[in-house]
């Protein structure tokens, strides 16, 4: 694949849309993160033409906190947000930053943040996507490092350790939506 901008889609595989938002702020420094509008239509004209497909979305600013960090945040979640919940079918939001691990589903929606190797909790997803005729299987795995002294370290310099590996409902689920 050839991109000519910094957010993009394709198709992996029929019945999948992968789409990649840019999420970075470039105009100034910020830990903040913003979609922009000409961004916005994009993505609405993507998730027009894909109304059948399952969505794969990812974006490094999370749309959806996995919890609150004012200085962390998508400024136009909201916008994002409402250009989403105009489509029925299944759209999974695969977002990082935080580097929390946090599962949240509203209705066709799934926004699932992940951890990061580089910080507490240490660790990655695997994810498989199933597509079915009616219905799309999701199933999530935490999987740590196997460097139990770095995670240690690790665990005593984040602020609320909580926060970042989540439930045990954050960390493995498999998931069934609807289609």
């Amino acid at each position: 694949y050839k991109f000519e901008k910094t957010y993009y889609s394709f198709v992996p595989q029929k019945g999948y849309k992968a789409i990649v938002l840019d999420s970075i702020i470039r105009d100034h420094l910020s830990s903040n993160g913003r979609i922009g509008e000409e961004q916005l239509l994009w993505l609405d004209n993507e998730l027009k033409k894909s109304t059948k497909d399952t969505v794969l979305l990812f974006t490094h600013v999370p749309i959806i906190e996995p919890y609150n960090s004012p200085n962390h945040r998508l400024l136009d979640a909201d916008k994002v947000q409402e250009v989403l919940n105009k489509y029925k079918n299944p759209i999974l939001v695969f977002q990082g930053h935080y580097h929390g691990a946090k599962i949240t589903q509203m209705e066709n929606i799934l926004y699932v943040s992940c951890p990061s190797l580089v910080s507490y909790p240490n660790a990655f997803r695997m994810i498989t996507v199933s597509n079915f005729r009616k219905k799309v299987v999701v199933n999530i795995e935490n999987k740590e490092t196997r460097l139990k002294n770095i995670q240690k370290l690790s665990k005593l310099l984040v602020f609320s350790h909580n926060l970042y590996t989540g439930e045990e409902k954050d960390q493995n689920a498999t998931i069934t939506i609807k289609k």
